[in-house]
C-alpha cells in the first residue's frame, strides 16, 4: 500500500502527466490546463503559521500565468475506501484558503506601512481588503480499486440531519469529485503514458486481454521504468509485470539496434565522400579509415557517448584504439 502511493505520487508529480489527467478526465482531453503553466507546491497543508491541523495531500500543483498563482490543483490517489472522503477534503481546502487569507493579510500589513492607507475599520482590523480575492482549489480523487465507489460524493451526504432535516437547507453541498479509474472507459483522452496505465489497470484481471491490448498497441503502450512500477503496484502480478518489462526492453533494443544501423549507414555515406577526395592524394587505405573515424564521430554526437563507447559499438580492435582516440 505504501509503496504504491509513493510509487503514484512520483509519477503524478510529472507536470505533463498532471495535466494530462485532468484534462483527460475533467475536459475530455482538451488542453485547458498546459503543464508548462504548472509548478509543484508543499503537499503538506497547514495554516500559514504552521500550526493547529495538518494534512499531508499526495500532489499539489499551482497554475500559473505571468507569475500570477491562479489555482491550485490537488491530485489525491485512492486504494482503499475512505468513507470520510468529504470531511477530509473539505479540510484540505480548508487549510489551503486559510494559508491564503494569512499571506494575504501579511502583504497587506505591508503594503499599509508603505502608503499609510489603512482602508476602512474593517479592513484596517483584519488586513483584509474588500478587494481581495481567493485563487481557486480544486481536488481531484482518483479511485483504483475493483470494487465500486460506494462513499459519500458530497459533504451533505455525509450528514446525519435525523431531527435536524429543516437544516438541511442551510449546510453547504460541498460535492466532491471521485473518478473511478475502473470504470475509465474514454482513455483515448489521454495524452500521455497516463492511457496506458489505465488501459492495463482495467484489464489488471484478466491476463489474456493485457497481453492482448499490449501487443495491438505495441508503439502507443510503451511505458517507462516509472510506469510499469505503477502498473506493478495497481495489478499486483509479478508475471504481468514481468511480461511488460520484456515487451518494453525488446522494443526498446530493437530501435537502438536500427538507430545505430541508420547512423553507421549515414556516416558512410559520408566517410566514403571524404574517402574518395583523400584517396585521390594518399591513397585507398586512409580513405577508409576516415570513413570509420566519420562512423566514429556520427555516433559520438548523435547518441552523446563517448570514444570508447562508440569503439566498443563499431567493434574496433583494442590495438588500434588509442591511434584511433588520437585521431578523434
Amino acid at each position: 500500500m505504501r509503496a504504491l502511493d509513493k510509487r503514484q505520487k512520483n509519477y503524478f508529480k510529472d507536470p505533463k502527466r498532471f495535466a494530462d489527467a485532468w484534462n483527460g478526465i475533467l475536459f475530455q482531453g482538451l488542453e485547458v490546463i498546459d503543464w508548462r503553466d504548472l509548478a509543484e507546491c508543499d503537499c503538506v497543508l497547514t495554516n500559514a503559521w504552521g500550526e493547529g491541523s495538518e494534512r499531508i495531500a499526495d500532489v499539489i500543483m499551482k497554475k500559473t500565468a505571468d507569475g500570477k498563482r491562479l489555482a491550485l490543483l490537488i491530485l489525491e490517489n485512492q486504494k482503499e475506501k475512505d468513507y470520510s472522503l468529504p470531511a477530509r477534503i473539505f479540510l484540505e481546502e480548508a487549510l489551503g484558503y486559510d494559508r491564503q487569507v494569512t499571506e494575504m493579510r501579511r502583504r497587506n500589513e505591508e503594503l499599509w506601512k508603505a502608503t499609510k492607507n489603512y482602508g476602512t475599520i474593517g479592513e484596517f482590523l483584519y488586513h483584509f481588503r474588500k478587494s481581495d480575492r481567493l485563487s481557486p482549489i480544486v481536488t481531484m480523487v482518483l479511485y483504483w480499486n475493483d470494487e465500486e465507489w460506494d462513499g459519500a460524493n458530497s459533504l451533505e451526504e455525509l450528514i446525519d440531519f435525523s431531527g435536524a432535516e429543516e437544516l438541511r437547507k442551510f449546510v453547504p453541498h460541498y460535492p466532491i469529485r471521485v473518478v473511478d479509474m475502473s470504470k475509465m472507459e474514454n482513455a483515448e483522452c489521454f495524452q500521455t503514458d497516463l492511457r496506458s496505465v489505465v488501459e492495463y489497470f482495467r484489464r489488471r484481471n484478466d491476463k489474456n486481454a493485457f497481453r492482448e491490448y499490449s501487443e495491438r498497441c505495441e508503439e502507443k503502450c510503451e511505458l517507462d521504468a516509472e510506469g510499469i512500477r505503477v502498473v506493478g503496484e495497481l495489478v499486483g502480478s509479478r508475471e504481468l509485470v514481468r511480461f511488460l518489462e520484456n515487451k518494453t526492453n525488446k522494443r526498446r533494443q530493437d530501435g537502438m539496434c536500427r538507430a545505430i544501423t541508420e547512423l553507421i549507414e549515414d556516416g558512410r555515406a559520408e566517410g566514403r565522400a571524404e574517402g574518395r577526395a583523400e584517396g585521390r592524394v594518399e591513397g585507398r587505405a586512409e580513405g577508409q579509415e576516415q570513413a570509420k573515424l566519420a562512423d566514429l564521430r556520427n555516433l559520438m554526437e548523435t547518441m552523446q557517448w563517448t570514444a570508447e563507447q562508440a569503439m566498443m559499438a563499431l567493434k574496433v580492435p583494442e590495438d588500434v584504439r588509442g591511434r584511433i582516440k588520437e585521431l578523434l
